[in-house]
């Protein structure tokens, strides 16, 4: 009988583990590179599937030597139905501040001065409900050359 009682309840957390890992998380690097004079952008596409929580973690470390003109690194995403289809620019995204925080598609980190290394790390997030099936995201450094770099690496993260 205790083994009877045992193998159900085993079986019932079972059955309530399966649905419950249905919600998984995922994480993928999307862009790991050296922007200077070759390349200036990087950029990814990332399968998503329609999941509703969507982070962007970007870490940039900017080294710049020259005073002028200024450093910048420019963060683009577009979102689009099919890998092959049409992109489209996200109307918003909510930086790390908030809701009451939106911006558009494309962000700007500057960095401005001279023999300065800024390391950036942020988070951008998606509107709630959001719903894609594939991100592109691209990075693009203005003013970037051999001695004027900008190392990057962007992740995604997302879950139902």
């Amino acid at each position: 009988m205790k083994r009877i009682l045992f193998m159900a309840f085993a079986f019932i957390f079972l059955i309530s583990t399966v649905g419950y890992c249905q919600n998984r998380s995922f994480s993928e690097v999307c862009i790991d590179v050296t922007l200077n004079a070759d390349p200036t952008s990087a950029t990814c596409t990332v399968f998503i599937g329609d999941k509703e929580k969507v982070t962007l973690v970007l870490n940039a470390v900017m080294d710049w030597t020259d005073s002028d003109p200024d450093l910048d690194l420019d963060l683009k995403v577009e979102v689009s139905q099919s890998q092959a289809g049409t992109f489209y620019d996200v109307d918003n995204i909510i930086d790390k501040t908030g809701v009451d925080s939106p911006v558009q598609s494309l962000i700007s980190l500057a960095l401005s001065g001279a023999n300065t290394d800024t390391t950036h790390e942020n988070q951008y997030y998606l509107p709630q409900g959001f719903t894609a099936q594939y991100l592109k995201i691209t990075l693009t450094a203005t003013n970037s050359d051999a001695d004027d770099t900008i190392v990057a690496d962007l992740l995604v993260h997302y879950q139902q």
